[in-house]
């Protein structure tokens, strides 16, 4: 489920909590920020850039990449883009695809590269290998729920979520 999907289903009571990717586009929803996830590209296994020992941005002119559609996340679609653009390479491109376990199976089947989020990563999936990209953006999370307050139940699970994210940090200040 997209960021706009969890949104939307947190506005009508079928979700007491989501996790999704800001900035929002419903401002009147409350959040707790979390941590950037490291986004790293995903590439059929034996693809030549798996050989490279560091891989950045211009090592990617010319390869068909998969996207989600910017629709889905625009902010990150724009960062990602921009990212190549910087390096100067012109992003090609060749199938956008929703949600990422998609796009996964289709880097697979060898339509392409794409990034997603370590997370995804470490949940591995036959025929694809995953690299870190010099550079590479990272992708904003949050636990959002609808105001005024969360349920006692949602309550509990930001309280871990925030102790742990805490403890995780090297000087954990006041937010």
């Amino acid at each position: 489920i997209n960021s706009p999907a969890v949104e939307e289903a947190l506005d009508i009571g079928e979700i007491d909590l989501g996790l999704l990717h800001p900035p929002l586009e419903r401002p009147h929803l409350r959040q707790l920020p979390l941590p950037d996830e490291p986004m790293v590209l995903a590439m059929p296994v034996g693809h030549p850039l798996a050989d490279l020992p560091l891989i950045d941005f211009a090592d990617l002119a010319g390869e068909p990449l998969l996207t989600a559609p910017r629709s889905v996340g625009p902010v990150l679609f724009d960062k990602l883009i921009g990212t190549f653009r910087g390096a100067g390479v012109e992003p090609r491109i060749v199938q956008e695809a929703t949600p990422v376990t998609t796009l996964a199976g289709l880097v697979a089947a060898g339509a392409g590269i794409g990034f997603v989020t370590q997370g995804v990563a470490h949940a591995t999936r036959p025929g694809v290998e995953f690299r870190e990209v010099v550079g590479a953006p990272g992708v904003p999370m949050a636990l959002a729920w609808a105001p005024p307050d969360p349920t006692p139940t949602a309550q509990r699970f930001i309280d871990v979520v925030d102790a742990v994210w805490r403890r995780r940090q090297p000087h954990s200040a006041e937010r």
